[in-house]
């Protein structure tokens, strides 16, 4: 098949039109299209396969030991190294909870309760807050976009109007604010009091504020670099600020999936629709290396006590630690995957499920997940020759891809 494609580009660009379509169509979905399912969007609606793969995927953490915490769950974190925050949508209503989870007393608790499509949402560094971008029912069915910080100590909730129907905030490193742009250039706004600071004024860099694209701002843990963007749709305009030295980056491809790794480096991700690239880049020697390539989706997340950048690969969770370039692929495939401080366990959802995996125990079940993986990869190999269960003329090629996934899974593990 990857010859084919190199002798056929005109089907490699039409497939990638259509998966930025339906990318970009998932944005003005509810809170629930976030956990995209790629094999519901290659796989008719009466194909059984749908069903029976996401079971087998399911086995894949309960043979692993990971424990299930609840459904209908759209974004979560750890609060502490006890307590994970989740977000679940209630069916059918349009409103959300927000629940605290004991890992030890495997207790649950809910601390609020809220109205709204949740587009994204993310817990504070530290645990404190949890801020969110949200929808809400406007005047003439106009949505009406808000981020709200919600308290996880006792639920209160400070909400902010918003512009833009798009993510337009960042998270501070040091988990007291969020950090959004305003008429007077790039601000911070406090979680508790709400109120505004100025910290890089657009004299800085008019560039950034030119045009309709939103402008999102990421400082460097010890606050002395800066990165704005600008644009939108996959599209930016990237810079980086080292004190008065302002350089312009290329090639970044999502607003959301940027981090500082270091005080010299980002880990960002590059690439087009159904082949995105995972790299780091040392902004001060210009120096990039790739950790991940040819991947539908990478979901891409750094957690810096751990030192470790979580991206997916067609689905499957991947780690890889920065300070000693390893990698770990898990064999699991989830979202919104989260690692604890320790980072001995982490959390993610798969099908809307919410589970917590204990990393030590993945490792010891090699033998277990193998089994399932097979089964999987079965699963796959079947649907690629029943041509009546394909939903459009790209799902050959995505199951071709999968199949590529999973017996490289399988050959590893024999």
């Amino acid at each position: 098949m990857k010859k084919q494609l190199h002798r056929t580009p005109t089907v490699l660009t039409a497939f990638l039109l259509f998966f930025t379509a339906v990318c970009i169509s998932s944005l003005t979905m509810p809170a629930t299209a976030r956990d995209i399912n790629l094999d519901d969007i290659y796989l008719s609606p009466t194909s059984p396969f749908r069903t029976k793969l996401l079971l087998a995927k399911l086995d894949g953490y309960f043979a692993v030991g990971s424990i299930l915490i609840d459904r209908n769950v759209i974004f979560s974190g750890w609060k502490s190294d006890t307590t994970i925050a989740y977000l679940k949508e209630l069916p059918n209503s349009r409103r959300n909870t927000l629940t605290l989870y004991n890992t030890h007393t495997k207790v649950k608790t809910e601390i609020a309760r809220f109205p709204g499509d949740v587009l994204y949402a993310a817990v504070f560094p530290g645990g404190r807050f949890m801020a969110l971008k949200r929808m809400m029912p406007g005047k003439n069915i106009i949505p009406d976009p808000q981020i709200s910080i919600i308290s996880l100590s006792d639920g209160r909730e400070r909400v902010f109007p918003s512009s833009n129907v798009l993510l337009d905030f960042t998270i501070s490193p040091d988990g007291n604010s969020i950090i959004t742009s305003s008429e007077k250039g790039i601000i911070s706004i406090d979680a508790l009091s709400g109120i505004h600071k100025t910290l890089l004024p657009r004299s800085i860099l008019p560039a950034a504020f030119e045009g309709d694209g939103t402008v999102l701002a990421y400082p460097s843990h010890d606050n002395n670099k800066w990165i704005i963007l600008n644009g939108g749709g996959g599209s930016y305009r990237l810079w980086c600020i080292d004190g008065g030295k302002i350089t312009e980056l290329q090639n970044i491809t999502s607003s959301m999936e940027v981090c500082w790794v270091d005080s010299h480096s980002l880990a960002y991700r590059t690439g087009s629709p159904g082949s995105y690239t995972v790299v780091i880049h040392n902004v001060v020697r210009n120096i990039i290396e790739t950790i991940g390539k040819d991947s539908f989706n990478t979901s891409l997340r750094f957690f810096p006590s751990m030192k470790i950048i979580v991206w997916l690969k067609d689905g499957m969770i991947n780690f890889y630690r920065t300070n000693t370039k390893t990698s770990l692929t898990t064999g699991l495939e989830g979202d919104d995957i989260a690692l604890d401080n320790a980072g001995s366990r982490f959390v993610s959802t798969l099908g809307h499920r919410l589970f917590v995996t204990d990393i030590a125990t993945l490792r010891k079940k090699n033998i277990e997940l193998l089994r399932i993986q097979r089964n999987v990869l079965s699963l796959y190999r079947e649907a690629r020759q029943k041509t009546l269960d394909h939903q459009n003329e790209y799902s050959a090629m995505y199951l071709d891809r999968k199949i590529s996934l999973y017996e490289e899974l399988v050959k590893i593990k024999k």
